[in-house]
């Protein structure tokens, strides 16, 4: 009688040890998922691993000056937009929002964003008083004159125009080439309108308002889901309890029974997130790349698809290591269990 209860405590136990082992890899791929995608520091890293800061002017300026595509009309304002050469616009571009600005916009945009996922804050911001005091910072001017210096000969009648909506208080730029005796006039010219447009950018722009009863809700799912995540680990936990009541009958028995488990989980938390990464990745590239718009310059899809690469790799880089770490504890209370089922043999 004795043995066949045992035997049924030692086949529940090995149901168990299977049931661990699924339990286990799947909390450590929730548990470090959850982590590791509501932390903006891994978009941050993904942003810099791109060297996304130092690309934004060129990338903005590709977009300024890409061509229309079948079927669209530009307005006249685009298409003087387009006789400037991207390099001039990249140059213009990066005097006004260079790295050291769009650095921390970016940053503190993602800790808003992910402060709001929180529910730290109610809504979710992105500060822009960097960028208005760079808009009046002399060398963006600089910038803008050098565009102008590409441009087409101004007439008399345009400078007379700049010359007497200055002196009425309310200039007025037209993009043309001024001569270089003129340019005392237009670069205060430029100045001065890039001033007064600096104080017509607000000092944050709101990127989610408050939700209504619908949006409260999703965001309730969602940190549901977040704290089940959070806790996930609590049932292989439990589990191993449970081996240890049901196979434990000594030291032996306990060290191999939990290094199994352990040895078991870990495997199956590497096999399980192994492809995740390239799956992710894949459909990335073949159902969202294709659907955004044609006239998305192909340097802004490369860095979106690195980003999502460099995330992927954030989320699926500690859930590796965690496996292996499972893995190689297991190993080494089975190497315990022998050593010790050895000396209780002798």
């Amino acid at each position: 009688m004795e043995n066949f209860i045992n035997g049924v405590f030692k086949f529940v136990a090995a149901v168990l040890v299977f049931l661990f082992m699924f339990s286990a890899g799947a909390a450590l791929v929730f548990f470090n998922a959850e982590k590791r995608l509501f932390d903006e520091r891994l978009y941050a890293q993904a942003l810099e691993k791109q060297n996304f800061y130092e690309r934004l002017p060129a990338i903005a300026a590709e977009a300024l000056t890409a061509p229309p595509q079948e079927g669209e009309s530009f307005s006249a304002v685009r298409s003087a937009l387009i006789i400037v050469p991207t390099e001039h616009w990249e140059s213009a571009l990066r005097a006004l929002l260079p790295a050291e600005v769009s650095k921390p916009m970016t940053e503190e945009a993602l800790a808003s964003i992910f402060a709001y996922l929180d529910g730290k804050n109610e809504t979710a911001s992105i500060s822009l008083a960097g960028f208005k005091t760079r808009m009046s910072d002399p060398a963006s001017a600089q910038a803008f004159v050098d565009i102008l210096r590409i441009q087409p000969a101004c007439t008399l009648d345009q400078l007379a125009e700049m010359t007497f909506s200055a002196i009425a208080g309310n200039p007025k730029l037209i993009f043309c080439n001024p001569p270089d005796d003129a340019l005392g006039l237009i670069q205060p010219l430029i100045q001065s309108g890039l001033a007064s447009a600096a104080t017509g950018v607000p000092d944050s722009v709101t990127l989610i308002e408050p939700g209504d009863a619908n949006s409260q809700s999703a965001l309730e799912s969602l940190r549901a889901a977040r704290s089940l995540m959070q806790f996930s680990p609590i049932v292989p936990a439990l589990l191993l309890v449970f081996i240890a009541i049901f196979a434990a009958r000594s030291w032996k028995d306990l060290l191999a029974w939990w290094g199994l488990s352990l040895l078991l989980g870990g495997i199956f938390g590497a096999v399980a997130v192994a492809p995740i990464a390239p799956i992710f990745e894949q459909g990335f590239a073949e159902r969202i790349l294709p659907r955004l718009p044609a006239s998305m310059p192909d340097s802004l899809r490369e860095i979106l698809r690195g980003i999502v690469g460099a995330v992927m790799e954030g989320v699926v880089t500690p859930i590796m290591i965690h496996s292996a770490v499972m893995a190689g504890v297991g190993i080494i209370l089975l190497i315990a269990a022998g050593i010790v089922g050895k000396k209780q043999a002798t």
